[in-house]
């Protein structure tokens, strides 16, 4: 098949997102398709890059941050997606499309489906009303565009329960659900680079108010106090809150427990997973969280808030989770993977993540989702 993939985020612009439509390219390229991506251009990586069946068309769409677009940035791409749309349908025969987020990028399914092609739209989280509390109003006033995206697309997949039920109570379409994979072969343990005389903690996200930080650094700080064992918090990320959060850490007098990287290459990634024990995902709400997926493939003890996401990947046999809202519980798991580790946990992780979410799993979900829309049902 001839396959085409739109997403206003590519790495290195924005997150699980980003990471999951290059995957999934690849996932489907080395299944003998050829794959064409449609995104956004980060400062000198732009225009279009060719290797074996897949291709990656980047459009010089503004983007001042590669953690988050605003609305303009949005509407920006989606013009000169349009654009680009007409000319890859005029150079290719493309028989199918996955796309990335209903809103905004559902509008180029809109025009596949006016030249006969179908369109398979993947929700990702803040597409779907009710996730994001901030932008509840703007839901709300593209309500007919959502619909009209969702009736029209083949099917309709979410990557987690939770999000699949939160999208079915906002719009009365079914939705299907197909995770997000991991790289196992490139995330994976590397035991003798851990020191374990101190306990490496690791959060890798923006830095938003959807990600708890804060309480994160409150629980980190009482653990200093009362714990004698070292530890670092490892932050990975940046975001709107990166300056009170640092603020907050001084404040708290984590001066020298918490490490602050910013964003990190996928090869420097991985080596800092390596390097640490403990996972831990804080979030009032995600979609399937890739960063979580990551930490299980490279054999962390996870702790993770019992949000929808969090909960469909880790069990009790894979590390903690946690009641979102209950701070005195983050801190009994942190100060337990802390004083007491189980290497069990980590190795289970893992497996888990071997087992249930490999990419080439995930990308023969969607075929056979063109094949037969139905299972969806």
């Amino acid at each position: 098949m001839n396959l085409l993939l739109i997403n206003y985020e590519y790495p290195p612009v924005g997150g699980g997102a980003g990471n999951a439509t290059m995957f999934m390219g690849k996932a489907l390229s080395d299944l003998g398709h050829n794959v064409t991506i449609l995104s956004t251009a980060w400062q000198d990586q732009r225009g279009i890059l060719k290797k074996d069946r897949l291709q990656l068309i980047r459009l010089p769409a503004w983007r001042k941050d590669p953690a988050s677009a605003s609305n303009l940035e949005k509407i920006h791409f989606m013009w000169l997606a349009h654009k680009a749309l007409k000319s890859i349908l005029a150079e290719q025969s493309i028989d199918a499309a996955i796309i990335y987020f209903s809103i905004p990028c559902g509008t180029l399914g809109l025009s596949l489906r006016k030249n006969g092609i179908p369109y398979i739209i993947s929700l990702r989280g803040g597409d779907v009303p009710g996730l994001v509390p901030e932008i509840v109003w703007i839901h709300r006033l593209i309500t007919p565009l959502r619909r009209l995206i969702l009736k029209r697309a083949l099917a309709v997949i979410a990557n987690a329960e939770g999000l699949a039920q939160l999208s079915m109570k906002a719009d009365p379409f079914a939705v299907g659900i197909i995770p997000n994979g991991v790289d196992t072969d490139f995330f994976q343990p590397k035991f003798e680079d851990r020191n374990n005389n101190s306990t490496e903690f690791l959060f890798v996200g923006r830095f938003h108010s959807q990600k708890n930080l804060s309480t994160l650094l409150s629980a980190i700080a009482k653990l200093k106090h009362e714990t004698q064992k070292p530890f670092h918090l490892h932050l990975v990320g940046n975001g709107p809150l990166e300056q009170q959060l640092k603020s907050e850490s001084l404040t708290l007098g984590l001066n020298e427990e918490v490490k602050w990287h910013g964003w990190l290459n996928k090869e420097d990634l991985k080596k800092l997973h390596q390097q640490c024990h403990v996972f831990i995902n804080p979030s009032h709400y995600e979609g399937l969280p890739n960063a979580v997926l990551e930490g299980m493939a490279s054999g962390l003890t996870m702790i993770v808030s019992d949000i929808p996401g969090n909960c469909d990947l880790i069990t009790d046999k894979t590390g903690y989770c946690y009641p979102h809202k209950d701070s005195t519980r983050l801190y009994h798991y942190l100060v337990k993977a802390h004083l007491t580790p189980d290497p069990n946990l980590g190795l289970m992780a893992r497996q888990r993540a071997i087992e249930h979410y490999s990419w080439k799993k995930v990308a023969l979900q969607y075929l056979d989702l063109f094949k037969n829309p139905d299972l969806t049902s």
